[in-house]
């Protein structure tokens, strides 16, 4: 393609956001877009299709709904390219057309104004700051969460890096071939969503509050450290309020007379409302979860809720060796003797349990709504002790193009009156 007809694609998806007055600091909407370029959208099951524009009568597109919002909401994009620059053409776009390297010149135009229109100069560079990406290799999980935040397709993110030349052509190649699946995995410490057309979000204890506009079936990685040994976890409000007897206010701790030192048995008198230990929460203190196992969810949303919490993990970490352990280690093995530990560690009581570890929660979103999950890293069993960190986890949840497509379509269906139905005021006895 020539250096014009490329200018050219990139002019036209220029002007149009202008005509269109769309903000090109916020994710694009191209459904949105369709609306007010007063075309007829469709989204349905297409044959070996991703998308097509229908230039007959006041124009259409059509969207495949077997793909990810993602090459969605691209796909559409690419169409209203098709509209802007080839008006007069029927165009019928699969796989090759959309996401791959097409030979016919009017399709690499159309991908180009796809990019352009919904990643702008001020939109992308603004998503690469933020991450601060810089001309080089840059990572595949990098590429996924930059197509994640700009809703655009794994393909679409890549090929916008090598249009900006911060990667090249070589490293084109790489980040197609290693693919979105493997991308989004090594984003996300390994793990993936349960519907495969999802994204995965990753939040850590660092900020305090997290706000994220996610989509239906998305799911929320959040990695927690706990030091478990040390009687320190991350609890709901409910969980903490509990531990506080009713409130999230911890409980005064009893002040020690004025020139008395404190002995064990002043500790074994006080109340047991002041200071209660189960038997359950004594033996998780003093043994730490298995690592991997499977702890009970932290606040179980009702049914009909946006959103729930559907994993809990926490993987226990061995702690370092001490120099006494070291010796106890080398004497065993000399005598051949003594159990062994996670990681060789040794143990004159048996296996060491590490009680730091990374807890790990899984939140999967299932309708449109708001959902919040607010935790206070607090002492597990003490009352007394003020929580020394809070994370806040507020989700925008929206509906998915199919989903948004098929409540216009219900409602647009409710609207419309057939010869014969009575009128809107009509009484009946």
């Amino acid at each position: 393609m020539t250096g014009s007809r490329r200018a050219d694609a990139y002019v036209a998806a220029a002007e149009t956001l202008d005509a269109l007055q769309i903000d090109q600091s916020y994710v694009i909407d191209p459904f949105a877009a369709i609306d007010q370029l007063g075309l007829t959208l469709s989204i349905a099951k297409l044959d070996n299709l991703l998308g097509a524009v229908v230039p007959s009568g006041d124009g259409g597109v059509l969207v495949t709904s077997e793909r990810s919002p993602a090459i969605q909401r691209y796909t559409a994009a690419h169409e209203i390219g098709h509209w802007i620059l080839h008006e007069d053409h029927l165009q019928m776009d699969g796989e090759t057309e959309v996401l791959g390297r097409p030979s016919n010149q009017i399709e690499r135009e159309a991908q180009l104004f796809a990019g352009y229109f919904l990643m702008p100069p001020a939109l992308f560079n603004k998503a690469t700051s933020a991450y601060g990406l810089t001309a080089g290799r840059i990572a595949p999980e990098q590429v996924y969460r930059l197509s994640r935040d700009l809703h655009v397709s794994y393909e679409a993110a890549a090929r916008r890096l090598y249009a900006a030349r911060l990667i090249d052509g070589a490293w084109l190649g790489e980040v197609l071939a290693f693919g979105r699946m493997r991308a989004m995995q090594s984003a996300s410490a390994g793990h993936r969503p349960a519907d495969g057309l999802a994204d995965m979000w990753d939040v850590t204890s660092d900020d305090d509050v997290v706000d994220l506009v996610v989509e239906e079936h998305d799911e929320i990685l959040m990695r927690l450290p706990e030091q478990r040994l040390a009687g320190w976890r991350w609890l709901s409000a409910d969980e903490l309020a509990q531990r506080n007897g009713g409130s999230i206010e911890p409980r005064s701790r009893p002040q020690p007379i004025t020139g008395h030192v404190p002995q064990p048995e002043d500790y074994r008198n006080l109340h047991r409302d002041d200071f209660t230990i189960s038997s359950d929460v004594r033996a998780a203190a003093s043994l730490g979860p298995a690592p991997g196992m499977r702890q009970d969810g932290l606040e179980t949303p009702a049914d009909g809720s946006p959103a729930a919490l559907v994993e809990d993990i926490f993987e226990a970490e061995s702690p370092p060796e001490t120099a006494a352990q070291r010796r106890r280690r080398r004497t065993a093995q000399a005598a051949a003797s003594a159990p062994q530990g996670p990681s060789g560690v040794l143990d004159a009581n048996g296996p060491l349990v590490g009680g730091h570890g990374m807890r790990t929660l899984v939140v999967r979103t299932a309708t449109p709504g708001d959902w919040n999950l607010q935790l206070y890293y607090a002492h597990a069993y003490d009352p007394r002790e003020e929580p020394l960190l809070t994370c806040a986890l507020h989700l925008v949840i929206q509906p998915t193009p199919n989903t948004a497509f098929r409540s216009r379509r219900l409602a647009s269906d409710f609207d419309l009156r057939l010869p014969g139905d009575p009128a809107d005021d009509a009484e009946f006895a």
